[in-house]
């Protein structure tokens, strides 16, 4: 009798797993669903809000607003590739990803108005504010990738303390190179901003054979740390 209710009582357990499991698979679907549809929205605003040839704007306000459309789309474009990305290496994702991928988002909608706010008004002050929304939002990334490694690797506790490690300096890397950036950008920000906005382009249109090489070295450096 005793194990027949450890044999029900093991498979309510195998049952209710396999229902959470596939929860979460259907969790990450919709989430990037839902990133791609918000994309999309940023990304219609964004051509919607370029002045119109004639309609009381001059030829090069135009131009103008051509150039910081472009800016926009590639900076969001580098960071939604990225962030597909994370969510395709994984089957499932938790309720932590998921708030963190909101927040995410949500800044990422404010890029065109940073955007604009300093290409418009190039000074200390907009560079600083675009320096700390960039950061947020690189920083965000950075956490979902990491708590993505951590549902990923749950069960292998020693996998999980090598890849907290290394995003640990990660972080601090990209902390450390933002804090010189935006110095130099407040210091000089004639020259600042437009660092700002040629390292995401350079990234999105350059970068793909560097993220495909650390991502290598990344399981290469997990695999010889666990042997």
């Amino acid at each position: 009798m005793g194990l027949e209710k450890k044999d029900i009582a093991k498979a309510l357990k195998t049952s209710d797993d396999k229902v959470h499991n596939k929860l979460k698979e259907q969790l990450r679907c919709h989430l990037l669903n839902f990133s791609d549809n918000v994309i999309s929205i940023i990304i219609t605003v964004m051509i919607l809000l370029v002045p119109i040839p004639g309609a009381g704007e001059t030829y090069w306000q135009v131009i103008k607003g051509v150039g910081i459309f472009l800016v926009s789309f590639f900076i969001i474009a580098e960071f939604w590739y990225e962030h597909h990305r994370l969510l395709e290496d994984v089957e499932r994702i938790n309720d932590s990803v998921m708030v963190t991928d909101f927040g995410f988002m949500a800044s990422l909608a404010l890029v065109p108005l940073a955007t604009k706010w300093m290409l418009v008004d190039v000074s200390a002050l907009t560079v600083l504010n675009y320096a700390a929304l960039y950061a947020l939002i690189e920083i965000l990334l950075q956490l979902m990738q990491h708590l993505i490694s951590l549902e990923k690797h749950r069960e292998k506790p020693a996998t999980k303390k090598i890849a907290t490690r290394i995003a640990l300096e990660r972080f601090l890397i990209t902390i450390v190179s933002l804090v010189i950036l935006t110095a130099f950008g407040m210091w000089h920000p004639e020259l600042g901003h437009w660092l700002f906005i040629i390292i995401p382009i350079l990234n999105f249109t350059v970068g793909n054979f560097d993220r495909r090489t650390r991502r290598v070295l990344l399981k290469h450096e997990i695999t010889k740390k666990i042997k």
